[in-house]
């Protein structure tokens, strides 16, 4: 099989953790071929999706990958893959939107993890609610949420958030606990808020300090592996980006309850691969452009999912008429 990983430079990667690198490693295991390409490398001929990538030969652990000397850098049709996984990280602004573009004009010739039109269809921030209206999910699972453009038309406050108390803002397009920001009230937070920049806005957990927030990693709609991300001292953003550090803990019941429905949607709505955040009962995210998290969960001693995560690219390869 022949895979192509669509992601940021390798130079910008952490190499101690990416799972880009952690799926191209358990490839190569596996004995596949894999190739490695940027966005800005691919282009349309007519309709034809063209990539220039180049192979991998080996990817030490902890370490940079190394590319093939015998086989350089070569423009080929997207359908030479087998499968092609979409890792470029956020933020979804409009060169990626254009990548998914693109990508859709193969999406019936090749199989993509995630696809190109379910990244375009799901919004991480919106999947929660669109769990909601699919009767996978129910009000009682998710924090009130609060999105706009501009909030500061709108009055008088939200009803859910204006006797919430503490409120956290987040950019709508934003990711990995960037430009997170907390505030006293809903009030205080539409006040500050910038004009043309969509945020959403939920009610803020006091919790969240010491019990800290649950990464579940979902294979084809399967719960596969889970750690707890407590943020540092002095901060409530969790992510590991941003200074958190994880620990393996028990989900409650609960919790696991909780995660058969949610592998339930995401299975019903065709999303392979997703990285799915709870705060205790309630989901946050959905994450499914370029989750994290696998490298993470083998260092804390949980499962290597590896060998899962190819069978399933192996399985969907099948499907398709290029090999």
């Amino acid at each position: 099989m022949r895979i192509l990983i669509i992601a940021d430079p390798v130079r910008c990667l952490n190499f101690k953790s990416d799972s880009s690198l952690f799926m191209a490693r358990a490839a190569l295991s596996a004995g596949h071929e894999v190739h490695w390409c940027e966005a800005s490398q691919l282009a349309l001929s007519n309709e034809e999706v063209l990539v220039r990538s180049r192979r991998i030969s080996k990817i030490p652990s902890k370490k940079a990958p190394v590319f093939s000397r015998q086989t350089k850098e070569k423009t080929r049709p997207i359908h030479f893959f087998s499968t092609v996984l979409i890792r470029k990280d956020p933020p979804f602004d409009s060169s990626y939107v254009t990548l998914c573009w693109m990508l859709g004009l193969a999406e019936k010739k090749v199989s993509m993890v995630n696809s190109p039109s379910r990244l375009l269809a799901h919004h991480e921030k919106l999947l929660p609610l669109q769990a909601i209206q699919a009767g996978f999910l129910s009000r009682a699972d998710l924090l009130p949420s609060f999105v706009a453009e501009d909030v500061r038309v709108f009055s008088p406050l939200p009803r859910d958030l204006a006797g919430q108390g503490a409120v956290v803002s987040k950019p709508w397009l934003g990711f990995a606990g960037r430009e997170v920001k907390k505030f006293p009230s809903a009030r205080a937070a539409f006040r500050k808020a910038k004009k043309k920049e969509t945020s959403i806005y939920q009610p803020y957990l006091e919790a969240i300090t010491e019990m800290g927030d649950r990464r579940v990693l979902f294979i084809d709609g399967e719960y596969s592996g889970d750690f707890v991300r407590i943020p540092k001292k002095g901060s409530f953003v969790a992510n590991l980006a941003r200074g958190g550090s994880a620990i393996l803990r028990d989900r409650t019941s609960q919790e696991k309850e909780l995660c058969n429905r949610i592998g339930s949607f995401l299975r019903a709505s065709g999303i392979l691969f997703a990285g799915v955040d709870l705060i205790g009962p309630f989901v946050t995210e959905m994450n499914i452009t370029s989750p994290t998290g696998l490298e993470t969960l083998v260092d804390l001693g949980g499962p290597d999912l590896g060998k899962k995560f190819v069978a399933m690219l192996e399985n969907e390869a099948a499907a398709f008429p290029y090999k």
